[in-house]
Parts: C-alpha cells; sequence; structure tokens
C-alpha cells in the first residue's frame, strides 16, 4: 500500500540527487545471476565472496569491475567474463576436423560436400562415444572449460560427421545446458530485483508481486521526486525499494511497520547509496 502527497520542486540550494549507480559491478554491491534455465540468485560480489550455483561453488571475485548485463561463464571454482557475448547459449559451436562450423548452420542442412545425410543408419546403442564417463570427469577435475569438453565428446564421436548441420546444432545446445553454465549480472533496479523475486517465488509456489503490478502501485500512488510517500511494506522491502528509486533521493518514504522491527531484507538488493537512504527513508512503528 502507498500513498503519496504532492510536494513543491526542491529549492536550488537543496543536495543535488544521488549520481546514477556505475556501470560496472563494485566491490560488495548485489548483483542478479541469471541463468539460461529461468533460475535467479542474487549474489554479493566481494573478493573473499563465495558461493554455491548449481553443483559447483564458485568465488564471487570475478565479478567485480565487470559490466552490467555482461554474460560470465561457471567454472570450476570461479565466474570468468565473456566479452562481446549476449547469449546465454546461443553462440556455442563445435567445429568438425576441417574447422567448418557446423553448429551456426554452415552446410546445407542434410548436406556435406555435396553427399546428403540423414539419420538412417543411426542406431542408440550408446556406442559411439568413445570417451568414457571417468574421462570426462577427469577433464572437469583438471578445470577443462565446458567448450573443450563438448569438443572431446564431438572429437570421439564415431558419428559425428554423419550428422546434418541440424543435428549438430541440437546436440550442441543439448550438451552445452550440460557442461556449460553461464550466468548474465543484471543491476539490482526495482524491475530486475522484482521479476527475480516473482520467478523465484513462482517455483515454490509462494506469494509473490509481478513487476507490472509494482509499477501500477507506484503510479497510482503518484510517487514521484520530491513526493512524500507512506508505505506499508510487507515484501521484504521490495515496493519499498522501487519507491526510493523512484524518489531518486528527493522527497520522502515514510516506511510502516507492525512488530518490533521493519522486515525489509530484500532493500539491499536495490544498492541504493546510504546517503540517499539516510536522507529520504522514515521508519514509524
Amino acid at each position: 500500500m502507498a500513498a503519496s502527497a504532492s510536494s513543491p520542486l526542491p529549492s536550488p540550494s537543496s543536495p543535488p540527487p544521488s549520481a546514477s549507480p556505475p556501470a560496472v559491478i563494485q566491490e560488495g554491491a548485489w548483483v542478479i545471476l541469471q541463468m539460461g534455465d529461468g533460475r535467479n540468485f542474487f549474489a554479493c560480489a566481494q573478493q573473499k565472496g563465495m558461493m554455491r550455483l548449481g553443483r559447483v561453488t564458485i568465488s564471487l571475485s570475478g565479478l567485480i569491475g565487470v559490466p552490467y548485463g555482461s554474460v560470465l561463464e561457471v567454472h570450476p571454482d570461479r565466474l570468468v567474463p565473456l566479452p562481446g557475448t549476449t547469449e546465454l547459449y546461443e553462440d556455442l559451436s563445435v567445429g568438425d576436423m576441417d574447422g567448418n562450423d557446423f553448429a551456426r548452420g554452415g552446410a546445407p542442412l542434410g548436406e556435406y560436400d555435396g553427399v546428403s545425410l540423414d539419420n538412417r543408419d543411426f542406431a542408440d546403442t550408446n556406442t559411439a562415444q568413445r570417451l568414457s564417463m571417468e574421462e570426462v570427469e577427469e577433464l572437469k577435475r583438471s578445470g577443462a572449460s565446458g567448450q573443450a569438453i563438448i569438443q572431446a565428446l564431438a572429437s570421439n564421436s564415431d558419428t559425428w560427421e554423419k550428422k546434418t548441420a541440424f543435428a549438430k546444432q541440437k546436440w550442441t545446445q543439448k550438451k552445452a545446458h550440460k557442461y556449460v553454465v553461464r550466468v548474465r549480472a543484471l543491476a539490482g533496479c526495482g524491475s530486475n530485483v522484482a521479476e527475480a523475486l516473482f520467478v523465484k517465488s513462482g517455483l515454490v509456489k509462494t506469494t509473490a508481486i509481478r513487476p507490472d503490478s509494482i509499477a501500477q502501485l507506484l503510479s497510482f500512488g503518484n510517487v514521484a521526486a520530491g513526493a512524500r510517500v507512506l508505505v506499508l511494506d510487507s515484501y521484504s522491502g521490495v515496493v519499498l525499494g522501487c519507491i526510493l528509486e523512484r524518489l531518486g533521493g528527493e522527497g520522502k518514504a515514510i516506511s510502516l511497520y507492525a512488530g518490533a522491527q521493519a522486515h525489509i531484507d530484500h532493500l539491499k538488493y536495490f544498492n541504493l547509496p546510504t546517503d540517499q537512504l539516510a536522507q529520504t527513508l522514515v521508519h514509524f512503528p
């Protein structure tokens, strides 16, 4: 619930609003790690920070200094930025022994060097792969990247050269989701935080608020820079964070709460400056 009262524009003597958030991830900032399967994780970028992501425990120091929106690949012990990469999986490819790129559709579908290809002679007997699971696990332990493992699997497949371009692309994407884990580092703004929590909460069937619903609350409450807003937030500070973000350091947000203290655990995800919180946020029991 949010309500606001209009107030005159700040006088020239008023302190300027806080600067825009930096374009790169600073140490101590909270980041949303978006995975290709739709899952979202909140991580704090710290030099000595550790986090379990899927089946591996990684260091979060690789997030520091990386531009927001970047794609990073999860290695056995760290996150490695991939400059110039915008998609989580679509740019992955495995070339054949001659260097031709099939996974991006280099050769016409169903044809290779003028020879028609199809799956009529394939038999799913699990004997076409010469690389054993023990050897794959050894590659993982040695620190090999997911793409290197996929390349090794393709090189040791007896049926790889007989696959069509479409079959190779399908096979590559399937292996990529298994061996290559990538995340996109998103900034903790109102829309991203609300979307991430909504998707995360939806997976466990708990209550959540859609980002567009929060946008309607802000619109109906006439929340804008310089406004005085009264809010009762029962969503762990997400609505309050969106209001403070909209105020931009100008105005007041009076947060009502019941009980011994305010429950605003999610407010930290917005990375709001301390001086802005001190200037605009007032708790009222």
